[in-house]
């Protein structure tokens, strides 16, 4: 097999160019490149009708399909980021919502990690309430358990500690 020294350059020639859109090596960098001006606009979406014959069978009016935003020069990855909206309002109704869903239990897990600072700290407590403890009841235990000892088993001893 020989193989041909000069092989011809393959250049391909625009046949059309739609505002916003953008071409390249990987599709998905150029879609997230492009704009969606065309979109906007009438006239350049009836230009789709040359390259898309099954859009010409269609009864569609573009005015109606038209998008009608404030931002059209924002890139398609910058809409991705922002989930396609343009505003974000949050209105919570906690009453409504058990009115209309009529829940017969309300539950919730709350999932605490215990850091090491924390269990330090807890371990830190608990040595010191047991030390103010011991040293509280260690010479009352010792007092009750030696008068107990000295004790003989004939002889009855009076545990008060009256002298």
């Amino acid at each position: 097999m020989i193989w041909p020294i000069n092989r011809p350059r393959f250049e391909p020639i625009p046949s059309a160019t739609v505002d916003g859109f953008f071409g390249g090596c990987n599709v998905i960098d150029a879609v997230l490149a492009s704009t969606l001006d065309c979109l906007y606009n009438v006239t350049c979406l009836d230009s789709f009708i040359d390259y898309f014959p099954s859009l010409n069978q269609t009864n569609f009016t573009w005015s109606i399909g038209l998008l009608s935003s404030n931002r059209r020069d924002i890139s398609v990855e910058n809409l991705l980021a922002e989930l396609f909206l343009e505003q974000w309002s949050t209105s919570i109704n906690y009453s409504q919502y058990f009115v209309e869903c009529a829940p017969t239990t309300c539950t919730y897990t709350e999932i605490n990690h215990i850091n090491i600072s924390y269990t330090i700290t807890l371990l830190l407590g608990f040595y010191g309430g047991l030390t103010i403890l011991l040293r509280l009841l260690a010479p009352l235990l010792i007092n009750i358990f030696s008068k107990i000892k000295l004790c003989s088993p004939n002889v009855i001893c009076n545990l008060s500690s009256s002298s």
